[in-house]
């Protein structure tokens, strides 16, 4: 009996031994990425923010300062949750959610974004099938959908939304997209609020709703409906009914977990494959309880078999409603073409890697011609070469606070101060903000990954690093863009949680003198600060364009017409101006063959003319730009653009851009053609605006705005002094842990 039992201390002794080594490996890695991730997130600011950018090497301190001031918000207000009872509690999670959607309501009710890139092919095409114009997964004319199998299912999903749109009267499809969205998202961030609540209590998952309303892109990656957003609550649940199912001792909960689960990794999947690195998460921690806790092992096999059998209905379900939509597969990019692209430079996406991937008609050649470059890559990259091109990929997805959220919302029809402020000129202050943040979340999650290196930590926990870890990895060997980090903001924000509680239990007392100049040098730093730069924002003035009209050019969805001369078409273009103008910007290529002059007339909505413009393919820019100046003309009405030949003898010199479009224009008006009588669902790619020069703000304005962050800051530190350094007993009676509320997992 002593051997026997000795013999089973032992094996639970090398059992331990196995789980410490598997779980210090995730450890370890996510420390590596976390820390590189964390010190470039304290010096990125997106390119857009011109103005920003100008604090150049003292960017750090910038943004250092602002991830103080936003820790002390966040702490005082962490002490004050951690005394509340529960009636208090429910009223704070009642007025943040309330505040959040009230947010979210802003951005949706006042931005009118027209989507770009694939989005909107996407969000075209579905339209089209949804009202019966279109019976196939094929755009015509793009060969899109017959090279992008991923978008397929999201398409198809878009289209049945919008069919039963179309049964209560709504065809404002692009609206109805960001309503989803906003669905979408409020469900993932409802899953992240009831994991907080599963792995601590309803007072972290408070703090959850708290960090979450100070997220600024739980709100600006609403207009832009995409993948990435709409994968989220299927990545969320997963990780969610994962926690369930290790907690629960009911089998037909556990039932309903696994089933759960393996809808929203099918579902998941077909959205955005990154959904998958939650599941192999759930599967890795599986394999580390079946190590530490006996008699699992049978439960785990008969889980799995559900799993399987579930995810292969569904799998097998979803292909065959996308295959009865007729979809080109044969042309497909394999998964090898975003490994090419990982490989060299940036990792981004290029149109040299594209046009090479491409110039191959089947998936199998494009596979062992991607496999081939991959190599080749390799090779002339070296390991050296490659390194810097993994560190530099990380800065891109992980380290970027933006998400590239402006790119992305450029075609807004209102061009409203609030765009402007969010989204257009003058985003900068949001976009430190944004970087801000993240880097505040950066720092925590370091945080708690240091702690966990000597701290035991619930499987909870441990499973969301390593679904971290999982995310950081796939996309250092992935393509990189920065928007990738969209589907794991709400993960971000948990982990962050984890080492803020870290952090508040650690938090010792300060004495008040120090405090007090603590805060005085943080008030000092910013008129230093708000002082270098006082010149460049209220003295040097600088190019600002206020859009009336603003539409960004894609060779994905443009074509040209190369044919007025040839076809004698006189093109007409109807547009409204928002406010008053002086430029316009038609979007065209040179077709070198020909010496045609064009002349483009700009009329009023009374169809006077306003100003004539005769000119050459010369007159086209590098960037396809051909920019027509006027004299000031006012705005609140239509005006339309007439393009002709000047001699319809000669061949076309000029192709002029336009949109492809099924059922959505860019902007209020027609284009037709004249002299055939034609009208099209498309429009110009055009751009109007006026042109000034001037400075960002005034000096009155840029004044105002540092008396408010010094008054900001004193306030934030009143806050912070009345919390942690005048009620100094109540610190030893708080109980952070609230030991009673967490429910332990295996």
């Amino acid at each position: 009996m002593r051997k026997d039992s000795s013999t089973e201390i032992g094996q639970q002794g090398f059992s331990r031994l196995i789980v410490k080594v598997l779980k210090y490996i995730v450890f370890i890695l996510l420390a590596i990425v976390m820390v590189p991730i964390t010190i470039k997130s304290f010096s990125t600011i997106n390119a857009g923010a011109s103005h920003i950018n100008r604090y150049g090497h003292v960017m750090p301190l910038v943004i250092g300062l602002g991830v103080v001031l936003l820790s002390l918000v966040i702490f005082s207000y962490y002490k004050k949750v951690m005394q509340l009872k529960e009636g208090r509690l429910r009223y704070h999670t009642i007025g943040l959610s309330v505040l959040i959607l009230g947010l979210q309501m802003v951005i949706l009710v006042l931005f009118n974004v027209t989507p770009t890139t694939d989005n909107y092919v996407s969000l075209d095409l579905a339209s089209a099938m949804a009202e019966g114009k279109i019976s196939e997964l094929a755009y015509p004319g793009l060969d899109y959908f017959s090279i992008y199998g991923n978008m397929y299912f999201y398409t198809l999903l878009l289209m049945y939304v919008f069919k039963v749109a179309a049964l209560v009267g709504i065809a404002n499809y692009i609206k109805v997209a960001m309503v989803l969205n906003v669905l979408l998202i409020d469900l993932s961030l409802y899953f992240g609020y009831k994991i907080v609540i599963r792995l601590f209590d309803k007072k972290r998952a408070v703090l959850f709703l708290a960090l979450t309303a100070l997220n600024p892109l739980f709100y600006l990656v609403l207009p832009w409906t995409y993948t990435a957003s709409y994968s989220m609550p299927f990545f969320m649940g997963i990780i969610y009914y994962g926690i369930v199912y290790y907690q629960t001792e009911k089998q037909w909960v556990r039932v309903v977990s696994i089933i759960t689960i393996a809808l929203c990794s099918v579902l998941g999947y077909f959205l955005r494959p990154t959904a998958l690195i939650a599941t192999i998460a759930l599967v890795y921690t599986a394999v580390i309880w079946c190590i530490s806790k006996k008699g699992i092992y049978k439960q785990l096999v008969l889980s799995a078999l559900v799993f399987i059998l579930i995810g292969g209905i569904g799998y097998y379900s979803v292909s065959k409603m996308i295959s009865s939509y007729n979809p080109d597969r044969e042309g497909n990019y394999p998964v090898t073409h975003w490994l090419m692209m990982g490989m060299h430079g940036e990792g981004r996406v290029n149109q040299i890697d594209n046009s090479y991937t491409s110039s191959f008609p089947t998936k199998e050649e494009k596979k062992q011609a991607n496999i081939a470059k991959i190599k080749e890559y390799w090779q002339e990259e070296g390991a050296s070469g490659y390194v810097t091109t993994l560190l530099k990929k990380i800065e891109i997805v992980w380290a970027d606070g933006t998400c590239k959220y402006a790119a992305r919302m450029q075609q807004d029809n209102t061009q409203s101060m609030l765009f402007e402020s969010l989204a257009g000129g003058k985003k900068d202050g949001m976009v430190l903000y944004c970087q801000i943040y993240h880097a505040f979340l950066c720092l925590f999650i370091t945080y708690s990954v240091a702690i966990s290196l000597w701290k035991d930590r619930r499987n909870g926990i441990f499973t969301l690093q390593l679904i971290l870890l999982g995310a950081v990895v796939f996309y250092l060997i992935w393509e990189a863009k920065e928007l990738y980090r969209i589907p794991f903001i709400g993960l971000l924000v948990i982990l962050a949680l984890v080492g803020i509680d870290d952090k508040s239990q650690r938090i010792r007392k300060t004495s008040r003198n120090k405090f007090i100049s603590g805060i005085a040098v943080v008030m000092v730093t910013t008129i230093l600060l708000m002082a270098y730069q006082y010149d460049h924002f209220t003295k040097q003035p600088y190019n600002q364009m206020k859009y009336s009209i603003r539409s960004v050019g894609q060779t994905s969805y443009m074509d040209y017409m190369c044919d007025i001369a040839k076809e004698n078409r006189e093109i007409e273009q109807e547009f409204y101006a928002r406010h008053s103008f002086n430029t316009i910007v038609l979007n065209g290529k040179k077709m070198n063959q020909g010496k045609q002059r064009y002349v483009i007339d700009l009329l009023d909505e009374n169809r006077e003319l306003c100003k004539q413009f005769t000119i050459n393919n010369k007159k086209i820019k590098s960037n396809q730009d051909i920019l027509l100046s006027t004299e000031l003309l006012p705005g609140g009405q239509k005006y339309y653009i007439r393009i002709k030949a000047k001699n319809p003898k000669e061949k076309d010199s000029i192709g002029f851009g336009y949109r492809k479009s099924l059922t959505t224009s860019q902007y209020e008006g027609e284009l037709v053609d004249l002299n055939n009588e034609t009208s099209y669902v498309s429009d110009l790619f055009l751009q109007v605006m006026e042109c000034s020069e001037a400075t960002y703000i005034s000096e009155r304005g840029y004044c105002s705005i540092a008396i408010a962050l010094l008054i900001f800051e004193l306030l934030i530190g009143v806050g912070y002094y009345n919390a942690f350094i005048k009620n100094k007993d109540e610190l030893k009676e708080l109980d952070y842990n609230e030991k009673s509320e967490i429910i332990e997992t295996p």
